[in-house]
This record gives structure tokens, C-alpha cells and sequence, in this order.
């Protein structure tokens, strides 16, 4: 019974012992690579039929849409053969209100910054720069900015 048991761990079933560090054969790799390949190409296909079935999707629900758009109005406008594109909500629209508190308040803060850079002239903002240094210690010593 031993034997049987000696035979099962310390034998590999077909092909040699593979070892730990061991580089796996080459037709091992090329199978590696062809599945890779394959599973790849699985993926791009699916990723194709989802990103066509989410355009289907959007081309119904605008065809639903306009239908019921034409269908609610006055009936036959649409005999000049000018259609008009059907129209998609304005993105403000769609927008909760703390999205819209944010930007307004994103937007007061460019200005905010704008106008606080604009008080002062670039020599002016290097000037201080380097005063700021001269009052700092020789441990932090950087070298001045700009001419002089």
C-alpha cells in the first residue's frame, strides 16, 4: 500500500517532473499565448456587441421619443419634409442642486483667484517672493529670482 502511495506523490502523471523555478516547455507557453489570444478576442468581440447593443438601445428610445414627440403635437407638420433633430435636455437641466451650487461656487473662486492675481504685476509677485526668502534661514537657502 506504501508503494502505491510513494508511486502517486513523488511521480507526475505523464511528461517529466516539473519543477518549481522551471520556465514551462514551449509548446506550453504557445498554448499560454494562444488562449490569451483567444480569450482577448472573446473579450474585444463582447465588448463590440455590448457597445452595439447600447447604440440600438439609444436609436429605439430616440425613435420612441421622437414618435411620441410627432404624435402629441398637431399631426401633419412633418409633410415639408423638414425634421427637425429631436431635442436632448440641456445639461443644466439635468444637473441636481449641489451640482449646480458646487460650480456656482467653483466659478466664484476662479474669479476670486483671477482677480487676486491680477492686483499684482509679475515683478511685484517676484519681489516679494524674494523677500520672503530673505527672511527665511541660510538652511533653506535658495537662489534669488529674476534679475538683480
Amino acid at each position: 500500500m506504501s508503494d502505491a502511495y510513494d508511486v502517486a506523490l513523488y511521480t507526475a502523471k505523464s511528461g517529466r517532473l516539473r519543477l518549481k523555478g522551471d520556465k514551462p516547455s514551449r509548446s506550453e507557453s504557445r498554448k499560454r499565448k494562444k488562449e490569451a489570444a483567444d480569450a482577448a478576442e472573446e473579450e474585444r468581440k463582447q465588448q463590440e456587441d455590448e457597445r452595439k447593443a447600447k447604440e440600438k438601445e439609444d436609436d429605439d428610445r430616440e425613435q420612441r421619443e421622437l414618435k411620441r414627440r410627432e404624435g402629441g403635437g398637431e399631426g401633419d407638420d412633418d409633410e415639408d419634409g423638414d425634421e427637425q433633430p429631436p431635442k436632448l435636455p440641456r445639461i443644466e437641466e439635468a444637473k441636481t442642486p449641489a451640482e449646480r451650487r458646487f460650480e456656482e461656487m467653483q466659478r466664484r473662486r476662479e474669479e476670486q483667484e483671477a482677480k487676486k492675481l491680477s492686483i499684482r504685476s509679475h515683478r511685484e509677485r517676484v519681489d516679494e517672493f524674494n523677500s520672503r526668502l530673505d527672511r527665511l534661514p541660510t538652511h533653506f537657502d535658495i537662489p534669488k529670482v529674476g534679475p538683480g
